[in-house]
């Protein structure tokens, strides 16, 4: 302890020292630390360069350019093509003026309709909107979600319509507030949630459901009307049962309306056989048997062929459908059952 309060300066002096040692040391580790890490970066940057390099096709000045006129091309196709799933212009009115949109919308349908030879279940058929057509008064949280409705219903229906199916048999739609929890003219899918394309659209699905009788041809041009519709329409699901038609649907069973069966003139109906001639053709004994003349060239298949009869018979499609369409982010979010 004297030595110690007799060379204070040099006892304070080297304990100094040696902290200073200490927080060099300290420092000499940390960036030789931070050395490493940066060579391992640089490292890395020129694997990375080298695969890129390596890479088939280079990326030269001419493969950017390229890269960079097929993004604008590609920016052009997705914003032509975003109108089709644009939000389906609808009327804004609510309430009891909503019941003069709807009416004159299903009295243009059914119009359609009747233009078209589809036969409808009922003269009055509302396309799912049996429980609107003549309520006084409706909740507030079904606008506008059931004037989107509609319109998607009329750009559903107006397809099948301008393929002239046999007879519409149902129509289904989500439940909204103003539908009863056990209504058959609702889908058992509700609305799906939305799915967040990026920061400022939303895309949201509509599952609708149409069961009608129809040929195949039938079928076939609904399906390419709904392929070539305003808006984006998918066909998820097209399920076929050979159920009778209902009664005045069209024409006898197994033959489309304006369709003649070969070999059978207008109006005749089937019969039997004409009886054989007898003593009518030359060379002939009166009262032997004679055979039947044969058809002249042309009239049936020559010898050696098959005849094909195609009897197309009408039969029952369902369709569920889904009506998808791009919500921005600032509309409030729609009322989904």
């Amino acid at each position: 302890m004297l030595w110690l309060r007799r060379n204070l300066f040099w006892a304070v002096f080297g304990a100094a020292s040696v902290l200073l040692l200490a927080c060099g040391g300290w420092y000499l580790w940390s960036g030789v630390s931070g050395n490493a890490a940066v060579d391992k970066q640089i490292d890395d940057a020129k694997d990375a360069l080298r695969v890129l390099v390596e890479a088939k096709p280079t990326p030269s000045d001419t493969n950017i350019d390229r890269a960079r006129i097929l993004m604008r091309q590609l920016e052009q196709v997705a914003h032509k093509e975003q109108r089709f799933f644009g939000e389906i212009p609808y009327s804004p009115q609510q309430g009891i003026e909503f019941l003069t949109v709807l009416n004159s919308n299903l009295t243009g349908l059914r119009l359609m309709a009747s233009n078209r030879n589809v036969r409808l279940p009922s003269e009055f058929f509302a396309f799912s909107f049996e429980s609107q057509i003549n309520k006084p008064k409706f909740a507030d949280r079904s606008f506008p979600v059931l004037a989107e409705q509609l319109a998607e219903v009329r750009l559903i229906i107006t397809p099948l319509l301008e393929a002239s199916v046999s007879s519409l048999v149902s129509v289904k739609r989500p439940k909204t507030p103003d539908d009863a929890d056990a209504s058959p003219y609702c889908h058992r899918l509700p609305r799906m949630p939305y799915t967040s394309l990026d920061a400022k659209l939303d895309l949201l699905i509509c599952p609708y459901e149409v069961t009608f009788f129809a040929f195949s041809e039938n079928l076939a041009r609904a399906l390419e009307n709904l392929c070539n519709a305003e808006r984006f329409i998918a066909v998820k699901l097209v399920s076929i049962s050979h159920e009778e038609p209902p009664k005045g649907s069209g024409g006898p069973p197994g033959v489309p309306p304006g369709v003649r069966i070969p070999g059978r003139p207008p109006g005749v109906r089937p019969g039997p056989p004409p009886r054989p001639l007898r003593g009518s053709r030359p060379g002939v004994r009166p009262g032997a048997y004679a055979p039947p003349p044969p058809p002249p060239r042309g009239a049936g298949p020559e010898p050696g062929e098959v005849a094909y009869v195609l009897e197309d018979r009408p039969f029952k499609a369902t369709l569920l459908l889904y009506v998808a369409k791009m919500v921005p982010k600032t509309v409030p979010k729609r009322y989904s059952p």
